[in-house]
């Protein structure tokens, strides 16, 4: 049997982000944390994945920023953490949005936990 897994951002909670939360360099949080991992996996790669906001992450939103169309200002806010989402899901092959992620996440689950 050959153990399957996925990449680490599958399996990161993701949590809804409110309007008036923003991260920038030198910031420590879960949103980063999931942001970092996003960037990795999207192809913007970034030194550490543990919630700090470094120079590596400044320079991967800020490219992933500008990819999107979306100011290009260090800021991780609302707009630019939704983008991940959608993004993660078209990369996936799938439409993943905030409002069908949960149903999503335990079929993630279920797959992590079995082999081929």
């Amino acid at each position: 049997d050959i153990e399957v897994s996925q990449d680490q951002a599958f399996y990161y909670p993701k949590y809804e982000f409110q309007d008036d939360l923003t991260f920038k360099y030198d910031s420590v949080s879960s949103y980063v944390e999931f942001t970092e991992l996003m960037l990795n996996y999207l192809g913007y790669p970034v030194s550490r994945t543990d919630g700090y906001f470094d120079n590596s992450m400044l320079n991967s939103l800020n490219k992933f920023k500008q990819d999107n169309n979306l100011p290009v200002d260090g800021i991780l806010d609302k707009d630019t953490y939704e983008l991940f989402i959608n993004n993660f899901g078209i990369k996936n092959e799938n439409n993943y949005s905030m409002s069908n992620y949960y149903k999503w996440r335990e079929k993630s689950i279920a797959c992590k936990k079995s082999k081929w």
